[in-house]
């Protein structure tokens, strides 16, 4: 192994940016940084040095994770502390706006009426300014011209119960305690426009917007088509039309046509010395790109993305090829850019925007979303919750995968993207862990809650003879060039059986957890999905009846096989929360929710009711004068007012609703049709 010279910024300018493989950048896991969620809140959005800590902002508020920990890694001591947390579905993005350390609330736990801002102090403690109006997205923060500007995603509802998505971009002049909008995007009930990035640049501000609409699928050309579902949300191009940014210099806001290309999806902007890079992606009907890009290593069919340098006065395209910008950094005087080429990351580095050199960053066959550097060394962030650190020079002829990670999972397919995975575990809904290390030829194992792993020593480089030590046992096994290891849990210990595969092909096996003898469905006045979630919330907290509102189940359920990842997408990660109150109460609360109708019409367990659009609720089962320990979703909880008409003082529990649903498939291993427990009268 040649080592080329440790990464110092300079040096590895001086690598040359080679046509096909790369230098490698070597890196360890420190493990899963929050292990205090499910797996899709444990993935790393965004790194921040600050204040000489590594900031790790983790979550996801695509499925609704949250709340969730501020976590800051000391890069001497290699700790993680939790400084605070944030009533929002995720931390994605950290920003320093005058001097102090901001984190916009991307979709916050609480209500919809005000989105949160969250502001570190000197003292190091951070202060919530629960302030933004309407804000359900806050997408964005920055200072200009002594005030704090917001770039946000929107909802306004005119008419109760009857509201519209927009974009919009507002100001405060006390620092987020209170705002006033400055710009709002276009909306319509075929989707909305958000206002995503927010940029100061030539002592102007840039607000840059996407959107998205739904589009039937008759209208989406067949070659870009997701899916056969009769229509589809899409990212649709040019919401502006031509222009692609909203722009002001103090006076009236104009759209500008910043990219001299068409079908402009979305502009993101990277602040660079006295230019300004942008990030662009185009097509036409393209789908939610998240997790394509994380499936396939690239954007969907119909899109394309697209890097330009803005002057202040023209701009011109970045000659860097790659299929996907990941994340930025630019520490000192060099752009570092994340990037996705041929299915591979790489961190490609310029000081002038035309001479890159390129190393692959090791992390194998997962998938890295953020990147910063930090005392000498660099950090990566990965989508399973890994945290990896340079853990040496930068060499030319290594097998680009981490030297050690952590496994923390509810299912196997959590455990796909490295080079072992978990294929059996002692109980779904988990956690099951695993730690797994190398050095040189030796692999070192330690398991909790796990039956089954695999080790993939081709994707290692492994072709000799391997030492497999689990606790104090060592097996020598032969290896070879893509030999797997099958390692299964006997009565004696472990079974190892050689195989072949590699982590970029392994599919963990379907689990069955139940059989629908008939389709459980969220139609009709009672659906049977949700009569299922509501009985299984009831078993959980051995509750005397339940509540779930309607929009808390995402699909529906065909008859058939009932497989456990069905189960945890089932619903949203919510847990399930317990308060008492009377019958009397519970009465007036239902009422209440099912005259309210649609998604906040409420689903129960544990009694029957009538009800009448006329005449109200004509019967209910429930005894007015006894005290009833009530379980539902803690969402619903926190949004009683809406739902029921007032408010509830609960305790959330520690299990979560797919986890109750899971048990409750074990108990009722066939599932037939749900006699409803609401009689709907005209």
């Amino acid at each position: 192994m040649r080592v080329l010279g440790p990464l110092a910024l300079v040096l590895l300018l001086a690598l040359p940016a080679l046509a096909g493989d790369h230098p490698v950048l070597p890196l360890d896991s420190l493990g899963i940084v929050n292990r205090d969620t499910e797996p899709a809140g444990r993935r790393i959005n965004d790194l921040k040095l600050f204040d000489g800590k590594l900031f790790i902002g983790t979550g996801d508020y695509s499925v609704n994770t949250g709340p969730m920990d501020i976590l800051a890694l000391d890069p001497k001591t290699g700790k993680v502390t939790v400084e605070g947390q944030v009533d929002d579905e995720a931390v994605a993005v950290f920003r320093v706006v005058d001097g102090k350390l901001v984190i916009p609330g991307p979709d916050a736990t609480e209500s919809w009426e005000l989105g949160n801002l969250y502001v570190r102090g000197g003292d190091g403690a951070w202060a919530k300014h629960r302030s933004v109006p309407h804000g359900i997205h806050v997408q964005d923060v920055i200072s200009w011209r002594g005030r704090w500007w917001a770039a946000t995603g929107s909802y306004v509802e005119p008419v109760k119960d009857d509201g519209i998505g927009c974009g919009a971009v507002l100001s405060s002049e006390d620092r987020g305690a209170t705002w006033r909008f400055e710009a709002i995007s276009r909306a319509d009930r075929q989707g909305f426009a958000r206002y995503g990035w927010l940029t100061v640049f030539q002592d102007r501000l840039y607000a840059f917007p996407y959107h998205l609409a739904q589009v039937p699928t008759e209208r989406i050309p067949e070659e870009f088509r997701p899916s056969d579902a009769p229509a589809h949300m899409m990212f649709v191009p040019d919401p502006m039309g031509a222009a692609d940014v909203l722009v002001t210099d103090g006076g009236a806001w104009r759209p500008v046509d910043l990219v001299p290309v068409p079908d402009v999806i979305k502009v993101s902007p990277i602040p660079f010395g006295d230019r300004l890079v942008l990030s662009v992606v185009t097509g036409k009907h393209v789908p939610s790109y998240a997790d394509t890009i994380q499936k396939n290593r690239g954007l969907p069919k119909g899109a394309e993305a697209k890097l330009f340098v803005f002057d202040g006065e023209t701009t011109k395209p970045v000659d860097l090829a790659h299929d996907f910008l990941v994340d930025a950094a630019a520490p000192g005087d060099t752009l570092f850019l994340l990037i996705l080429r041929d299915g591979k990351y790489l961190l490609a580095a310029s000081e002038n925007l035309v001479d890159w050199s390129i190393v692959e960053p090791a992390v194998g066959a997962g998938h890295a979303l953020s990147i910063e550097h930090a005392d000498d060394a660099w950090y990566v962030g990965m989508k399973d919750g890994n945290l990896l650190r340079q853990s040496g020079p930068v060499v030319d002829d290594s097998v680009p995968q981490p030297a050690s990670y952590e496994i923390l999972a509810d299912l196997p397919r959590d455990t796909v993207g490295a080079w072992a995975a978990i294929s059996a575990m002692e109980s779904p809904g988990g956690p099951a862990r695993m730690a797994v290390s190398r050095m040189g030829s030796t692999i070192r194992v330690t398991t909790k809650g796990v039956e089954e792993f695999v080790i993939f020593l081709g994707d290692l480089g492994i072709t000799g003879e391997v030492t497999l030590q689990m606790g104090d046992v060592r097996t020598v096994v032969p290896g070879g060039g893509g030999t797997a290891l099958f390692v299964k849990r006997v009565e004696s210990g472990w079974g190892i059986t050689r195989g072949a595969g590699s982590a970029r092909t392994f599919e963990p096996k379907p689990l069955i957890v139940a059989v629908a003898a008939v389709p459980l469905t969220r139609a009709g006045p009672d659906p049977t999905i949700g009569l299922l979630v509501a009985d299984a919330i009831r078993a959980t907290a051995k509750a005397d009846v339940a509540f779930i509102n309607r929009g808390t189940v995402r699909r529906d359920l065909p008859a058939g096989p009932i497989h456990a990842t069905t189960v945890h997408d089932l619903v949203y990660r919510n847990r399930v929360a317990t308060f008492r109150a009377t019958g009397e109460d519970l009465r007036e609360m239902l009422a209440f929710s099912l005259a309210n109708g649609g998604r906040d019409t409420c689903q129960f367990s544990g009694f029957t009711a009538t009800f009448s659009r006329k005449d109200g609720l004509v019967a209910c089962s429930l005894e007015p004068d006894r005290e009833y320990l009530v379980a539902l979703p803690d969402y619903t909880a926190e949004n009683a007012e809406r739902y029921f008409g007032r408010p509830v003082e609960f305790n959330a529990g520690v299990f979560k609703v797919h986890q109750g649903i899971l048990w409750w498939l074990r108990e009722h291993p066939l599932v037939s049709k749900i006699p409803p427990r609401l009689t709907w009268k005209n």
